[in-house]
């Protein structure tokens, strides 16, 4: 499904927070949370006025998706899931600046 239309858990103030063992965010249904573990893939979203991180998860069809306001935030965002071990889509890896546009 394109990422436009994928099936979200946001709100209209969607919070992630990254602590050492597991996440926490806020979509649709209050404050969730995962270990890294548990996150399949990390993607991007860039339209316009959007610079979003999403996530997707294990055993669901729910994402999650967080618009960053500038992209230092959205990078340092991206390189914390790779340290953790995430799997970050070709897109994601070029705005992390691990490959090479």
């Amino acid at each position: 499904m394109p990422k436009l239309f994928a099936l979200g858990n946001n709100s209209i103030a969607p919070a992630l927070r990254l602590y050492d063992n597991h996440i926490e965010y806020r979509g649709a249904f209050g404050l969730s949370s995962c270990n890294y573990e548990s996150i399949t893939k990390v993607d991007i979203f860039t339209m316009l006025f959007t610079k979003s991180v999403v996530l997707y998860f294990e055993h669901t069809s729910i994402t999650f998706s967080g618009n960053f306001r500038d992209d230092q935030s959205r990078i340092a965002c991206l390189r914390s899931f790779l340290n953790k071990g995430c799997l970050l889509t070709e897109a994601a890896l070029t705005v992390a600046g691990v490959l090479k546009q």
